[in-house]
């Protein structure tokens, strides 16, 4: 098994981890969705409710802005804790 393929299958099993990528995607959507920004020509993506609960069809992050956003948050918590010596190199 590759060094990469052994790492995905350490943060997949990593709940805290897959957790953080969770919140950093939908704190990106929600920004989104408050600001008004949406992502148009694309067919699918991330969509949540409206502030008030009102259900809404407008796509606020493509998918593949979330999985770079989640990830990106993973690694910027990796690094982090390799830097305070949390986490073995």
């Amino acid at each position: 098994m590759s060094k990469q393929l052994e790492a995905l299958l350490q943060v997949l099993a990593d709940e805290q981890l897959v957790q953080l990528a969770r919140r950093a995607i939908d704190k990106a959507a929600f920004d989104m969705r408050d600001n008004r920004t949406s992502v148009i020509d694309i067919a699918t993506g991330v969509v949540h409710n409206e502030r008030d609960g009102r259900s809404s069809n407008i796509i606020r992050l493509s998918n593949r802005d979330a999985f770079v956003i989640g990830l990106s948050a993973i690694v910027k918590r990796l690094q982090q804790e390799k830097s305070d010596g949390n986490l073995d190199a």
